[in-house]
């Protein structure tokens, strides 16, 4: 049986921004590490944090695969799926979307979509017992943690500006005190 799972937050960023960050430089939102062929493949390794009750948590490494963006004037929309790189009976295959959508000038990044509970029926039994709460917690931890990451690259972005040529050509064989108009 599949669950449906859903969780957002606000972002500071404007949706301009946070479209140039998700379509750029997706990696930089969903890892902390990406190789060549991961960014090529638009497939990512990172660590979720798994709630498992009473304040504890276990962090599993996930492989996130990432479909095409997808974006109009008011949303950014990247299909998802992500499922365990060890123990993966144990765990959980996510299969759904990110979505940024813009309304009079705050964004909300939302994640949504299903999973279905691990180890058959002893895995539905313990998915309504605590895994549906799991799962939740789990989801509102990835967004917080995403939106964060967007956040800083999207800042990190404005801050260097845009980047354009300069308007003349420069003698790179002069000193550079002979080196300016004027």
């Amino acid at each position: 049986m599949e669950r449906h799972l859903e969780a957002s937050t606000s972002l500071h960023s404007p949706l301009v921004q946070v479209r140039s960050v998700l379509r750029e430089h997706p990696c930089v939102a969903f890892s902390d590490h990406a190789t060549l062929d991961e960014r090529r493949d638009n497939r990512y390794k990172t660590d979720v944090e798994v709630q498992v009750g009473g304040g504890a948590s276990v962090h599993q490494e996930v492989e996130i695969e990432l479909g095409p963006l997808r974006s109009d004037a008011t949303s950014v929309n990247i299909p998802v799926r992500w499922s365990a790189t060890g123990h993966t009976s144990l765990f959980p295959v996510f299969d759904g979307a990110v979505e940024v959508t813009a309304d009079d000038g705050t964004c909300t990044l939302k994640i949504e979509g299903t999973y279905r509970a691990p180890l058959g029926l002893l895995g539905r039994v313990g998915d309504r017992l605590v895994g549906k709460r799991a799962a939740e917690a789990t989801a509102e931890a990835f967004v917080r943690h995403v939106a964060e990451r967007i956040d800083r690259a999207a800042d990190r972005s404005a801050e260097s500006g845009p980047r354009r040529p300069a308007p003349y050509p420069v003698d790179l064989r002069m000193p550079a005190t002979e080196n300016h108009l004027g």
